[in-house]
């Protein structure tokens, strides 16, 4: 809808603070903004906006980089570790250094949003489970990730992108489940064979936060094999 409107709709939907005059959020399309000036964002600089009587003001540091393609994936949260993703335009993909998770805060709260304002929650899909089990990934409730996999298998749900395993690739691997977190990373390469470099630096990080164990280096042998990844 264009960068007012979306950041209008982010600050309606999220709490503000006690400053009238400034919101909370911004949308920055990154083309427009920063095609030309992304070295200034990752070395830190100032982001500042203003519409009608409203004014937003913070630094390049404090955000969230985000990517979104209808129809061909959910809507990702990026961080650093999508260094790798192939499916990101190179500008999102070097800015996705600076993406800040730390800015996320968890709620189950069912009284928000509240309802008389933004409507019933809509229906369960694919990217409902993606997105919750990508947020319990970030907060490392490992059996969260887990169980919000089994649900979405059971409900019938698949991802629309290689991508969108990875969350529940590194849940299964942190329960221990071996198997099916190889199995998940083979299912990954083969929506898209590109994403090799991308699930090996994922399988890197998962070889330095679990405990060893002979099943753990079965998995580690297998996928290195299966994804050539270098240096392994």
């Amino acid at each position: 809808m264009g960068e007012y409107p979306t950041s209008m709709a982010l600050n309606l939907m999220y709490p503000q603070g006690s400053t009238e005059e400034y919101v909370g959020f911004w949308f920055f399309p990154m083309r427009k903004h920063f095609s030309h000036r992304l070295d200034e964002v990752l070395n830190g600089m100032e982001l500042y906006a203003t519409s009608a009587s409203f004014a937003f003001d913070t630094y390049s540091w404090n955000n969230l980089v985000l990517h979104y393609r209808p129809g061909d994936h959910c809507l990702w949260v990026l961080s650093p570790v999508d260094a790798e993703n192939p499916i990101l335009p190179d500008i999102t993909r070097r800015a996705a250094s600076i993406s800040n998770l730390d800015r996320i805060m968890s709620t189950d709260s069912p009284a928000y949003p509240p309802t008389d304002i933004f409507g019933s929650e809509p229906p369960l899909d694919w990217c409902y489970f993606y997105q919750k089990g990508d947020l319990s990934r970030q907060l490392q409730d490992w059996e969260a990730v887990t169980r919000f996999w089994e649900q979405a298998r059971a409900a019938g749900f698949s991802p629309d992108s290689g991508v969108e395993y990875a969350p529940f690739i590194e849940g299964l691997a942190h329960g221990a489940d071996w198997g099916s977190a190889v199995g998940l990373t083979q299912a990954a390469l083969e929506e898209n064979p590109k994403l090799a470099p991308y699930l090996c630096a994922l399988w890197q990080r998962i070889a330095a936060s679990t405990a060893d164990s002979s099943p753990r280096q079965a998995a580690l042998g297998s996928v290195r094999f299966t994804l050539d990844c270098a240096g392994d």
